[in-house]
């Protein structure tokens, strides 16, 4: 059994985080816990089999399985959880003990940031990263980049300098990166920060509405936070070399950096309906955050032309 990674986290209700390759520990801290009322909660559209694999190793643990809405405030669920199931969680406002299993990149790297749920222990598997197919295990990589580019330039280096150790998916460099994503979301949260985390939201969203045949949600956050930096090299905040080389960044991790449609009218309309005022959070810098005001429509027009690739 391999000695897994553990994190205090002593914000944010959360008590005990957990990174290791697999679920071998899961039990012994799952019974260290003293807890009785145990339910089980899933994805229904899981499809890789971890609730089986979670199932059997707890088998002697009374588990009752529960819809969300069901839960009591004494109960301790155990949550396999993506974060379709950590939203439903926390819009359900549960006061039950929460176990988090998470099942993909962002959910790994965004429990954190649900301050109003009652999270005991995080247990994050990287060996679930491992066996994923290679569009899931990129699709969620925007989530990790936008900490590194909206909060901290040193992750966004060590992305650069592990790229290829992080394409061969090796254990011991996504457990450190999962460590270092921890530790920024916890500064984020002690912070007050979150609001730095809709860098790229209002683009992305503007862009899924329109394209989500196309393009999943964290494809649509890359090109988000592609444009939201362009409006930065606009205003000058950011010189073009720096634009280009953040854009360009996205490849390696088989993001997109540009779109191909007729439909830039319905974007530009989706992002004003969805846009809540005149300001965006971009960058003045990799790593360094700022709020961007008086963005004209023209210029919002640009932007999304700019991304968009004509083949003519």
């Amino acid at each position: 059994m391999t000695e897994p990674i553990k994190i205090k986290f002593s914000s944010n209700n959360i008590s005990d985080i957990y990174v290791e390759n697999t679920f071998d520990n899961l039990h012994e801290i799952i019974k260290g816990l003293n807890c009785n009322n145990f339910s089980f909660v899933f994805p229904k559209n899981e499809e890789k089999g971890y609730t089986s694999i979670i199932a059997n190793l707890l088998s002697d643990i009374e588990l009752k399985e529960k819809e969300i809405e069901e839960l009591k405030d004494d109960d301790t669920a155990i949550v396999v959880a993506d974060n379709i199931v950590l939203d439903k969680l926390n819009k359900a406002a549960t006061k039950a003990n929460l176990i988090i299993l998470p099942i993909d990149i962002m959910s790994m790297a965004d429990y954190s940031l649900y301050s109003n749920l009652n999270i005991n222990v995080v247990y994050n598997c990287t060996d679930i990263l491992v066996s994923m197919s290679e569009k899931n295990f990129y699709n969620n990589f925007s989530y990790i980049m936008r900490l590194g580019i909206i909060k901290n330039l040193k992750l966004y280096m060590w992305l650069i300098d592990n790229l290829y150790e992080i394409s061969d998916r090796e254990i011991d460099t996504l457990n450190e990166m999962l460590v270092k994503i921890v530790m920024i979301n916890k500064s984020i949260i002690e912070n007050s920060e979150q609001e730095i985390l809709t860098f790229g939201y209002e683009f992305s969203n503007a862009f899924y509405e329109v394209l989500n045949d196309e393009f999943t949600k964290g494809e649509c956050l890359a090109l988000g936070m592609i444009a939201s930096s362009y409006i930065s090299w606009k205003k000058d905040l950011i010189k073009m070399e720096y634009f280009y080389e953040l854009r360009d960044m996205f490849v390696p991790f088989n993001l997109p950096i540009s779109i191909q449609t007729n439909d830039l009218k319905k974007i530009e309309n989706a992002f004003s309906y969805i846009r809540n005022d005149k300001t965006l959070i971009s960058i003045k810098a990799i790593g360094r955050n700022t709020i961007v005001d008086d963005i004209s429509s023209e210029l919002i027009s640009e932007c999304i032309e700019f991304i968009n690739f004509d083949m003519d």
